[in-house]
């Protein structure tokens, strides 16, 4: 297998550099595609710049989406294992995590149908969502390209599923975090009367997006908890890892329940999503920088 594919030659480095490449071109692509949305005041030039430049994006975004895989299945073979040990795979798994949920929005919200204005917000989120994959590829290559063999921890079942669920999850909420941004970009460049205009569509969209990634975060702790009872004959050991993640899975719990119950919309609750987000990247990437990750279970490689 080493010499039909010739790693020697072509390894997946390449693979991941021309993801990163693919990326930043898309995500500029849509950037100019939703100026040319919001600021165009010829309806025949929105039509004509506008959706051309938006298809051109999509083709950058299905291409990018179509190396990113081909990365992700070179690394494995490569590593002889699924491509998330250490910190340098995991960011990268993630960057391709946040094109297929991003995916899974687009279907469930019909965005890339979108007309006039809510097109240029469909394409400012695209960008936004692939500037985000383009930030995590350029972190993940100045960590420790190495791989090794996992740990006896680590060789379990519930390994795929688990790291899975609580990726896809983490890359779904990074798409409710691009709304929220949009929504006050556009607020920075409008009128206050004209911004309430769109701030139920934001809310809703949201809403919707953080319906989609919550469960999945639920399916993770439970499987995580399963897994700590094979792994170390514990369902849950208080580790910092642990409770970072039940901070945020409790975060969006509070979000769901204050909008369903508490009757919250608008601002308030992108408050929480900030919030949500932000728990997010402290459980992600701001934990192997604290002193209490020295002593977790959950610290394998950097």
């Amino acid at each position: 297998m080493g010499t039909f594919l010739n790693f020697s030659h072509v390894d997946s480095l390449f693979w991941q550099h021309l993801f990163l490449l693919l990326s930043g071109l898309g995500a500029l692509v849509f950037l100019l595609s939703a100026f040319a949305s919001f600021f165009s005041h010829k309806k025949e030039e929105e039509r004509g710049w506008g959706r051309t430049l938006s298809q051109v994006g999509w083709v950058f975004f299905w291409l990018s989406t179509g190396v990113g895989l081909f990365y992700l299945v070179w690394r494995g073979l490569e590593a002889g294992h699924p491509p998330w040990q250490t910190l340098f795979e995991v960011l990268s798994f993630c960057a391709v995590l946040v094109y297929l949920s991003y995916l899974v929005i687009v279907l469930v919200t019909g965005m890339k149908d979108y007309k006039g204005a809510w097109r240029g917000i469909a394409n400012l989120m695209t960008a936004f969502a692939m500037s985000a994959a383009v930030v995590l590829l350029v972190i993940a290559i100045q960590k420790d390209k190495a791989s090794s063999d996992l740990p006896p921890a680590l060789q379990s079942y519930w390994m795929w599923p688990h790291v899975m669920a609580f990726i896809f999850s983490y890359a779904t909420f990074a798409v409710g975090l691009v709304a929220v941004l949009c929504y006050y970009v556009i607020k920075l460049f409008n009128k206050q009367t004209a911004v309430k205009n769109w701030l139920n569509g934001f809310d809703d969209f949201s809403f919707r997006i953080v319906a989609v990634g919550f469960p999945f975060m639920t399916a993770a702790l439970m499987m995580g908890s399963l897994w700590g009872q094979d792994a170390w004959g514990n369902y849950w050991g208080w580790d910092a890892k642990e409770v970072s993640a039940l901070v945020s899975w409790l975060v969006y719990l509070i979000y769901i329940h204050l909008r369903l119950v508490g009757g919250w919309r608008g601002e308030k609750l992108f408050l929480l999503l900030i919030l949500g987000a932000l728990a997010i990247i402290t459980c992600f990437l701001v934990f192997s920088y604290l002193p209490e990750s020295q002593s977790s279970m959950h610290k394998y490689a950097e």
